[in-house]
């Protein structure tokens, strides 16, 4: 919402909506045309100030810098969050391409959708690794450990993982934030949005200013 911005509601509907929520929580509250628009909010902390929605642009933008991931104190504490999870760092080293998936909500056992990680894993290198969503509830859901996948903590924090990653590896999503942030920590590398049924023109938009490449 931030970059793109929410879709403007019907006018009748959120004015009723707004008259609701008024009765219900207080003449304090406001239906915002987008997150972060209301009057409440003075402040916006972003990491790409040129790129926000118009509607945010009045307020306080602060730039937020990625040059403190890359301090050699925070490098060491995300090695010690990792090492908590069995993670073997220096196999790291060796990836050519990390692929995050979404929510298992969006695909569940479907055959298809493992066989289309299946071959874009294939596709970027032999030594790739996939990372499941932090919320997903069963262990390897499409079974990817049964090809010789190698599977990344769910649980771990991506930002750790991004800054012990070599330059050529290739980081693959669908239109997830995880792409965002990605090229906003670690800008040297190779940023990827697997979106197979397409993305909204402001959402490609946004993918091209950042050199996300949409495949």
């Amino acid at each position: 919402f931030t970059y793109i911005g929410r879709k403007p509601k019907n006018a009748i509907s959120q004015h009723l909506d707004n008259l609701l929520k008024k009765i219900s929580y207080g003449c304090w509250w406001q239906e915002p045309t987008t997150i972060g628009a209301s009057s409440l909010v003075d402040k916006v902390y972003v990491a790409y100030p040129d790129l926000i929605d118009k509607r945010l642009k009045s307020k306080d933008v602060v730039g937020l810098s990625s040059s403190m991931f890359l301090d050699e104190d925070v490098v060491e504490f995300s090695k010690l969050l990792l090492s908590t999870h069995s993670l073997d760092i220096k196999s790291l080293k060796n990836l050519d391409a990390v692929l995050t998936l979404p929510h298992e909500s969006l695909f569940g056992d479907n055959e298809r959708y493992r066989s289309h990680v299946l071959e874009t894993l294939h596709r970027y290198g032999e030594n790739s690794a996939v990372k499941y969503h932090p919320r997903y509830s069963e262990y390897d859901l499409l079974r990817l450990e049964d090809e010789g996948v190698t599977l990344l903590p769910a649980e771990a924090a991506f930002e750790s993982l991004l800054m012990l990653l070599p330059t050529k590896t290739t980081i693959i999503g669908d239109v997830s934030s995880t792409l965002l942030t990605t090229r906003w920590i670690r800008p040297d590398l190779n940023v990827i949005s697997e979106s197979r049924g397409g993305v909204n023109r402001k959402l490609e938009n946004l993918f091209k200013e950042l050199d996300i490449l949409i495949s």
